[in-house]
């Protein structure tokens, strides 16, 4: 999306054409969701067809509520995605329930996965963030950051898969309290 389109508010997803068959699936290999990584041209993202919120949409934020789904879009590329697990900002999210997939292995993801799970399935994050509203881990790759959001108890709310990562800004790392080294690889 170019600036002149999201300064309007035009959204660029009126025309696309919904896959009814379309199968949601997250490979956290890739950080690919439906095989479009982040980075990818937003338009291959059409078999999800129209945003579900036309303002959101024409500045950028493609809402599937209905899929549990955020795409963030920059300069026509995709430049996140939010797998809404539990929908706490009481936007209308209905919890994502598309496959997801991991070094070759089908993972559980829902209302019920822990910090535990997370740690189980993916290691030991680089930093853990914890304050009175969240637990936000943050697990860091070449060019790309996956955070996972945690609930005060410890239960999943959402998936946050983000490049450039938003920890390789210094500021960001001390607004976060980070205390290791940047780059962690």
């Amino acid at each position: 999306m170019n600036f002149l389109s999201r300064l309007l508010g035009v959204d660029i997803t009126r025309n696309w054409t919904a896959d009814s068959g379309l199968k949601i699936k997250i490979d956290f290999n890739k950080f690919a969701l439906c095989g479009v990584k982040v980075g990818d041209p937003v338009e291959r993202l059409e078999k999800f067809g129209p945003a579900q919120d036309k303002s959101a949409a024409g500045h950028g934020v493609l809402r599937y509520y209905s899929r549990g789904v955020e795409i963030g879009i920059n300069n026509g590329l995709v430049a996140h995605y939010v797998l809404v697990i539990d929908d706490y900002l009481k936007l209308g999210y209905q919890p994502f329930s598309g496959l997801c997939e991991y070094q070759g292995n089908n993972i559980a993801i829902n209302e019920g996965t822990t910090e535990g799970d997370i740690i189980d399935y993916f290691g030991e994050p680089y930093w853990r963030s914890d304050d009175s509203d969240e637990i936000i881990l943050f697990y860091e790759f070449k060019d790309t950051e996956m955070q996972v959001e945690l609930s005060t108890d410890r239960k999943l709310k959402a998936f946050v898969i983000v490049a450039p990562p938003l920890l390789a800004d210094e500021e960001q790392r001390k607004s976060y309290g980070v205390t290791k080294s940047w780059p962690p690889f």
